[in-house]
């Protein structure tokens, strides 16, 4: 059990850097997008370059506000990502050694479901978004109930914890 315990640790913390340096790199394209390459894709569209790509969009600005929209929605979920794996990898190691049930192990499992949360719904809000300023049908809204199940799972683990915790608090109380 403890190979598994350190093997996890290490999986998270590589998982959690790498969503941190992809969470770097989409702020960065988003910031180049916004300084210095809009003039760039108003060209690409006015000399209709886009068409290739099934886009009936005509005006610029519509596909200059879509990528920043989507990098936008792009950025914020990745970092929930990135969150999630952190407080996996806390987790981990924090009860390397010792029991999982620990109250910051509730609050970290806590939060992990609340940033599952948060991703489903800057998933359907973004993709409203998108449409409506897009003006047309480019991503599909969906609400995928799988992810609310499993975010539910979640938050029911972290009282199940919690339980466990205050049980411990009874225990070492009676010894």
């Amino acid at each position: 059990m403890n190979r598994l315990n350190h093997l996890v640790t290490k999986l998270s913390k590589i998982g959690e850097t790498i969503l941190l340096i992809f969470c770097l790199c989409l702020t960065g394209v988003f910031i180049c997008i916004c300084f210095f390459f809009a003039d760039t894709i108003s060209k690409a569209v006015t000399a209709n370059n886009f068409t290739q790509l099934n886009f009936n969009i005509i005006h610029a600005n519509h596909i200059k506000a879509i990528l920043l929209l989507t990098l936008l929605g792009a950025i914020c979920l990745w970092f929930c990502a990135f969150l999630i794996m952190r407080n996996i990898h806390s987790i981990f190691k924090t009860t390397e050694g010792k029991t999982p049930f620990q109250k910051e192990n509730v609050r970290m499992i806590k939060e992990i479901a609340l940033y599952m949360f948060c991703i489903i719904i800057l998933q359907f809000v973004f993709s409203i978004i998108i449409n409506i300023v897009g003006n047309t049908n480019i991503v599909q809204i969906s609400f995928h109930l799988p992810q609310v199940f499993f975010a539910l799972v979640v938050l029911c683990l972290s009282q199940y914890f919690d339980y466990g915790v205050s049980l411990e608090e009874e225990i070492e109380g009676l010894v």
